[in-house]
């Protein structure tokens, strides 16, 4: 399995919308030649490359790790842990978003023991300085008993003006192992 992280753009109907309006300006300002115009294209088409720069070059140093309970309960409140690492010598990283990617049905064992569903996971990291880690931890609750897989992870931001989304997935592997929890039933 390929355990490098892998990169993706995402372009939401907010950051379309503004691509839209970034190129009727630029006709309005080619067809009137007007000076502000042409001013305020190059603003929001600098705004449009600054969000997508800033926001992808951030994700190239993070590093996560993940920190699983080793047990949970159906109904009780399960801490999942990440620890967002920025290893870029002087570019600080905000707004990270680190999500659970769950496996696919196919993915697991159909002979092993029944597996619990794992809820949307939610974390916010606001700020990593340069050269140093931060942990949070995503409250989740299981509603079914068995075996949580822990796969892959997401980090994804849109970091600085939410014009361009960037995620980067950290699929399983020597930096980031699988792991798993089991969910008993209800006390």
């Amino acid at each position: 399995m390929n355990a490098r992280p892998q990169r993706r753009r995402h372009l939401s109907g907010s950051g379309l919308a503004y691509i839209v309006i970034v190129g009727l300006l630029g006709l309005g300002a080619l067809n009137s030649q007007n000076n502000m115009l042409f001013f305020a294209f190059g603003l929001a088409l600098a705004g449009a490359l600054v969000s997508g720069v800033v926001s992808g070059g951030m994700l190239v140093g993070l590093r996560l790790k993940r920190h699983v309970p080793r047990t949970g309960a159906v109904g009780s409140p399960l801490h999942i842990g990440y620890t967002a690492t920025n290893r870029s010598r002087w570019l600080p990283m905000f707004a990270i978003g680190p999500s659970e990617l769950t496996p696919r049905r196919a993915e697991l064992d159909p002979d092993g023991p029944p597996v619990a569903a794992l809820p949307p996971t939610r974390a916010f990291v606001a700020h990593v300085p340069a050269r140093s880690s931060v942990r949070v931890d995503a409250i989740v609750t299981p509603a079914r008993r068995g075996v949580l897989t822990f796969a892959a992870l997401r980090a994804r931001t849109s970091f600085p003006f939410g014009i361009t989304r960037k995620s980067v997935t950290f699929p399983v592997g020597p930096d980031l192992p699988g792991s798993r929890c089991l969910v008993r039933p209800e006390p």
